[in-house]
């Protein structure tokens, strides 16, 4: 290889590299985002069932 090849192989090498490590961020970022959508998730979960059962508790209650 010409050394103006080796070159181009090495911008191109470099350019994956920088697209590899961006990629690995952003999936960084986006477990980060996941893991905060699970933990909201399971509040708004536990505060439905939390009305479900003050609803079945009034249901209760009117009928007594």
């Amino acid at each position: 290889m010409t050394e103006q090849q080796w070159l181009k192989l090495e911008r191109r090498i470099d350019a994956l590299l920088d697209s590899h490590a961006a990629l690995r961020e952003s999936n960084r970022k986006l477990r980060i985002e996941r893991q905060d959508l699970y933990e909201r998730n399971a509040e708004l979960r536990q505060r439905l069932e939390n009305v479900i059962e003050r609803i079945k508790r009034l249901e209760l209650e009117s009928d007594a």
